[in-house]
C-alpha cells in the first residue's frame, strides 16, 4: 500500500484540493504544502487510511489497544504509534483528551 502512495508525483502547494492532490508519501508531505509536519500525519490518517489520530495502531477502532499505546509511553516522548496524536513528540494529558473523544469509535 505505501509503495502505491511513493510512486505518485507532487503537487505544487496551493494546487487541487486535499482529496485531489497527489499523494507524496515519498517524502511525508501528504498534503502538499511543502513542509513535513503534523497536518501530514492527519492527512495520511484521517484521509488516506481513513481512522482517527487517536488510532495509534491504525485498526480503523479507537480502543484498549490504542489506551495501551498512549499508557505506555504516557509523560514520557513518543510519536504517534506510542500516543503521540498531538505531534509535539510527547506524550502527555492532550493526547489523553484526544483519545477519550474519540473512544469506542470504529472507522
Amino acid at each position: 500500500m505505501v509503495s502505491a502512495w511513493r510512486s505518485s508525483p507532487a503537487t505544487p502547494p496551493g494546487e487541487g484540493s486535499a482529496s485531489s492532490r497527489p499523494r507524496t508519501a515519498g517524502h511525508g508531505n501528504f498534503n502538499g504544502d511543502g513542509k513535513v509536519d503534523i497536518a501530514d500525519a492527519r492527512e495520511m490518517v484521517e484521509v488516506i487510511v481513513g481512522t482517527s489520530m487517536a488510532d495509534t495502531n491504525l485498526d480503523k477502532k479507537v480502543d484498549i489497544m490504542d489506551l495501551g499505546n498512549l499508557a505506555n509511553k504516557c509523560g514520557l516522548p513518543g510519536t504517534f504509534s506510542d500516543g503521540d496524536t498531538e505531534g509535539n513528540g510527547r506524550v502527555d494529558i492532550l493526547d489523553l483528551g484526544n483519545l477519550a473523544n474519540d473512544y469506542g469509535k470504529t472507522y
